[in-house]
């Protein structure tokens, strides 16, 4: 029970107070601000050390991991979508071979994964997909950083969208 509790609170989702317990963590607005500023920080680096470290192979695996994340987020699989989803960027950020980049980036991910509010065919002038994404890597640090810069700005902008109509 405690491991739980533990994992729970790295990944954002209960406070745990010595003495009192466990509550469930608030989300609002400036949480979900900060916790977008954390990300944006850590993947727009991710993506400028990918890119200097760019190849074929990357490209096959990334252009994979794109394909279906972008494909389940049209079927409206969301649970399949999620998980995909994290698992490119995921895999983004361990090309950097940088661990504790992708560390703090799992720890950040499960709560910021915007699809777990709706689906993304639900989010109108969706025009960056994870594909764009990994062909702006295999062009220049400067087009992967503005495309995931982005395709993050895009699902914070649809994150706060889905919290303000839900208050």
């Amino acid at each position: 029970m405690a491991a739980a509790l533990r994992a729970l609170e790295s990944e954002g989702l209960v406070e745990c107070e010595a003495g009192v317990g466990a509550r469930v963590s608030v989300r609002n607005l400036a949480t979900i601000r900060s916790d977008f500023i954390l990300r944006l920080a850590l993947e727009t680096e991710a993506a400028r050390q990918c890119a200097a470290r760019f190849s074929e192979s990357h490209a096959r695996l990334l252009g994979q991991l794109a394909d279906a994340a972008d494909e389940l987020a049209q079927d409206e699989n969301l649970d399949a979508a999620r998980e995909a989803d994290q698992r490119f960027h995921l895999t983004l950020a361990r090309l950097t071979e940088a661990p504790s980049l992708e560390r703090t980036l799992a720890s950040l991910l499960p709560r910021l994964v915007v699809l777990e509010h709706g689906s993304s065919s639900s989010r109108e002038g969706h025009p960056l997909t994870h594909r764009n994404i990994v062909e702006a890597l295999g062009k220049s640090e400067s087009k992967a950083v503005s495309a995931i810069r982005e395709h993050i700005l895009d699902a914070q902008r649809w994150a706060i969208g889905q919290h303000l109509s839900e208050s």
